[in-house]
């Protein structure tokens, strides 16, 4: 099990290739779409789709498969 925060604030759980969405203060009202190209798996937020489509967002954003493989060091 893997959990990330997305730059929406809204929390995802990776658990056996599927997700589970928490959504972040005051989103309640925001639906997700969920996805998978290759060996990824994107959580998108409905709210941000049309920034997507343009361009002006990364979908890497939202690549919840990615984001758990990364490691945060604290900062000192």
């Amino acid at each position: 099990m893997h959990q990330v925060t997305l730059v929406t604030g809204d929390r995802v759980t990776v658990r056996d290739n599927q997700a589970s969405v928490r959504p972040g203060p005051g989103r309640s009202h925001i639906t997700f779409n969920t996805y998978r190209t290759k060996n990824r798996l994107y959580v998108v937020p409905s709210d941000v789709q049309r920034d997507l489509a343009g361009g002006r967002l990364d979908r890497r954003l939202f690549d919840v498969k990615g984001l758990t493989t990364i490691r945060a060091y604290p900062l000192r």
